[in-house]
């Protein structure tokens, strides 16, 4: 980031090329995020009941996809927390606060 600042003349396309990424792979991450709860909310099953009148196997099977979608919420949310990150060093360090 501070080598492509340090020639702002030279490097102008590649800092509007990297803010356009930036501002687009966070709306994207933000996207994948809300879709993954989304997706945990609309297909979580709660085992608490079944286990008394379902076998042993069926239950692991709905605890395994319950497990699945939490784990996909909790790494996309995640990803969007390191891309949003990396946008603040990146907005920090092109306006450097004095």
């Amino acid at each position: 980031i501070k080598l492509i600042l340090s020639d702002t003349w030279a490097n102008a396309e590649a800092v509007e090329r990297l803010t356009a990424y930036l501002e687009n792979i966070v709306e994207e991450s933000k996207q994948a995020w809300k879709l993954a709860s989304q997706e945990y909310v609309d297909n979580y099953r709660s085992t608490t009941y079944l286990k008394s009148y379902l076998p042993k196997k069926e239950v692991a099977e709905i605890t395994k996809n319950n497990k699945r979608l939490a784990a996909r919420v909790k790494s996309s949310k995640a990803l969007h927390g390191r891309w949003l990150k990396i946008q603040t060093i990146w907005n920090d360090t092109k306006h450097p606060k004095n």
